[in-house]
């Protein structure tokens, strides 16, 4: 494959600066491959791996909301419960199946976005009060 010959390289070197980026113009939202580079790595920040993920940091950091069942719980103006666990599930997580620009992607956050409700649901019922 000849990246440079073909303007290939210079297309992959725009995906990768603006892969994080919020939208920006014409090429930002007609470009396949940048949506598809951008559905990926929303995409490995949700579901079962990021579960664990947020599990393990957590516990590693001593993150509240892993193991201090009052961190579950904190409202939103306590500056302890902003750092919880599933705070950042609320925060963060739970948000990413509306970014998806492919319906590939979509799909795949769907499936993925309704495995964490399961989950906070599951939290929830063992808690016995809203998390």
């Amino acid at each position: 494959i000849e990246l440079e010959a073909d303007g290939q390289a210079e297309v992959i070197v725009r995906i990768v600066e603006n892969v994080s980026l919020v939208e920006r113009g014409a090429w930002y939202e007609t470009c396949v491959e940048l949506h598809c580079v951008q559905d990926a790595d929303r995409l490995d920040s949700i579901g079962a791996f990021r579960i664990m993920r947020c599990a393990a940091y957590s516990a590693i950091t001593k993150r509240k909301g892993v193991y201090l069942k009052c961190a579950l719980n904190a409202p939103h103006d306590d500056s302890d419960g902003a750092e919880s666990a599933i705070q950042h599930f609320h925060d963060k997580l739970l948000r990413i199946r509306e970014q998806m620009k492919t319906e590939t992607g979509r799909q795949i956050a769907e499936e993925r976005h309704k495995l964490m409700v399961d989950f906070l649901a599951a939290v929830q019922d063992e808690y016995g009060e809203d998390v």
